[in-house]
């Protein structure tokens, strides 16, 4: 495993003693070294690999459950492509929708965490890009080492390594990245390459349309006019669909989006400001803004130096970061400071840090005579900024699992409190709409039900005896845990309607009935406390809500009819549980 990594940091990082000695006489030392560098890397996708689950989180439910099953479930391709292309600009998010597609076609079912994996690959190609705007000397592997640190931390990232919605910002940024990169070269067939990477960029979310107006810069600052003007044409081509295609009266960031007074200029100015310099705040609005003007200053300094005639690539991403600022600015200063600390927005704020880093190194590293001052310098400060970084990183990915996991207990267990926020009015029929359609299925290694939340089994065959088929209407979902090929648990949620409701104390139990040709089970479902959440809840009617948590091992193998028993009186519904060999199988006739 380690001489796969180090072959690989070898074709990444090729590392060469001076221009003409290309073969280092310690190996060993260099391997050693590319592995150290490459090292942040190994650790932010093992940390992915041990924090992230197949468990939506917020947006989650809506873009990447709800409207992936729906496209899924479209019949017609006009249907699936209305579907795939509805939404505001802002939350069109298509890119994550067709990588989403592209794994359920691939494995049969919705994996968000595949997805993040997927998502934050983009990093690697943004490290590369980075690697190749490094000026090319024989120091260039150490000349990394802080970008690697910088672009790799697991503070600023963790939002990004569990939550899937937000991870179109590394797509946007590798593709624009990209884009910049080969609009740069002068040649038409880089022109081309350039704009389809810039479209991509687009399919990653709103942030494209600063990579349209960045690349039309860069064409007039090449005074490639006819090219600038074929661009602008693009763009209106190219945006056109969009505007037809998607609902662009997006209510939430239109209502945003008030300018009334000088007030309002101010208050989007200094989350401008902040937007960019938030990246190392430790949560301090006063030092992102502190930061941020920084960055502003330092800015008008590369323009002063017409650092776009040293690397127009670098600048150009620069000036992609400020549009991309101004946006989230007009957009998104309404909500207030909360907005340009949250973590979700750091990356862009990291971006530019590291932008500036490879400035500086363009600008001054060359004429300095004391190189190596300059390397462990910078490997000391991003390497110290990484291992506080690492900690609290660490602990935000732990505690965001550990609550993850126990919410989505707590709802398998009492059938709310799922991490769904804003959409917590949604979530219910959500998941259950995913689980019971087989699109997605629940890590079931996560699931841990004490026992004694399992529904109890009854032994009075008295019970519930009389059968009667007009007693009571109910609705309930069926839904079978565990491995595929042999669930642990089958739980039953449902709501009996018409009844007359009395105080929880005094609440008569449903008891869930499995009947067979060799006897039957009975088991005690619990009242549901938040019964409203139910995706059978129904206003205006009497509502009973009930949960039962069956031992689905304890169950002898055969064909069971699924009843429901309430004030002794039991209604069989239409609904067969199949046990056969260990398997689950739920039928509805």
């Amino acid at each position: 495993m380690l001489t796969k990594i180090i072959n690989y940091a070898n074709n990444l990082f090729p590392f060469n003693i001076g221009s003409h000695r290309p073969t280092p006489k310690m190996p060993w030392l260099i391997n050693s070294i590319k592995f150290l560098v490459f090292l942040p890397v190994l650790i932010y996708f093992y940390s992915i690999h041990v924090y992230a689950t197949n468990i939506p989180f917020s947006d989650d439910y809506v873009f990447h459950l709800d409207q992936i099953i729906s496209i899924i479930q479209a019949q017609t391709i006009s249907g699936k492509l209305e579907l795939l292309f509805s939404g505001s600009l802002e939350s069109l998010l298509l890119f994550n929708k067709i990588t989403i597609l592209l794994i359920y076609s691939f494995l049969g079912e919705i994996n968000l965490k595949i997805f993040i994996f997927i998502g934050n690959s983009a990093l690697l190609g943004l490290l590369f890009f980075f690697y190749k705007m490094l000026p090319e000397n024989r120091e260039k592997i150490f000349l990394v080492f802080p970008v690697v640190l910088l672009l790799f931390q697991l503070k600023p990232n963790w939002v990004h390594m569990v939550w899937g919605v937000n991870l179109g910002y590394h797509f946007g940024l590798f593709f624009s990245g990209l884009a910049f990169y080969f609009l740069v070269k002068r040649h038409t067939k880089y022109f081309f390459l350039a704009g389809l990477f810039t479209f991509c960029s687009l399919l990653s979310g709103p942030s494209g349309t600063a990579t349209l107006a960045t690349g039309c810069l860069i064409l007039i600052i090449q005074k490639r006019l006819k090219l600038a003007s074929v661009w602008f044409a693009g763009i209106i081509l190219v945006l056109s669909p969009f505007f037809y295609l998607s609902k662009l009266t997006s209510s939430t960031t239109s209502s945003l989006f008030t300018v009334s007074s000088l007030n309002d200029f101010g208050r989007m100015g200094n989350f401008f400001i902040s937007f960019l310099g938030v990246s190392f705040t430790f949560e301090k609005p006063a030092v992102a803004f502190i930061f941020g003007t920084l960055i502003v200053f330092y800015f008008f300094f590369l323009l002063y130096k017409k650092y776009y005639v040293t690397n127009l690539t670098v600048f150009s991403f620069m000036v992609y970061l400020i549009l991309l600022a101004t946006m989230v600015a007009m957009y998104r200063s309404g909500l207030g400071e909360n907005a340009f600390l949250a973590d979700r927005y750091k990356i862009f704020s990291l971006t530019m840090v590291i932008l500036i880093y490879i400035s500086i190194v363009d600008l001054f590293y060359s004429d300095t005579n004391q190189k190596w001052i300059f390397l462990v310098g910078m490997i000391m400060i991003t390497g110290s900024m990484y291992l506080v970084s690492y900690i609290e990183g660490k602990n935000k990915l732990a505690f965001s699992k550990y609550l993850l996991v126990w919410r989505t207990n707590q709802w398998l267990d009492q059938n709310f409190n799922l991490m769904a926020h804003p959409f917590e009015h949604q979530s219910n029929a959500i998941m259950t709409r995913a689980l019971t359609s087989g699109y997605y299925k629940l890590p079931y290694k996560l699931i841990n039900i004490p026992d004694n939340r399992f529904s109890p089994l009854v032994n009075s065959a008295d019970l519930c005896s009389r059968e009667n088929k007009m007693a009571f209407r109910s609705d309930f979902n069926v839904i079978a845990f565990g491995p595929e090929f042999s669930p642990f648990l089958v739980r039953i949620e449902g709501v009996i309607y018409d009844q007359k409701l009395t105080l929880p104390a005094k609440a008569e139990p449903v008891h869930v009935i499995l009947d067979s040709l060799e006897g039957k089970y009975i088991f005690t479902a619990h009242a549901q406390e938040h019964i409203e959440k139910s995706i059978h809840f129904r206003q205006g009617t009497p509502n009973k809500g009930l949960l039962a948590l069956i031992p689905f091992r304890k169950l002898k193998d055969n064909i069971y009819r699924l009843g429901l028993c309430y004030k002794g009186r039991v209604v069989f519904n239409n609904h067969f549980i199949i046990k056969q060999n260990h398997q689950f199988k739920h039928i509805i006739k």
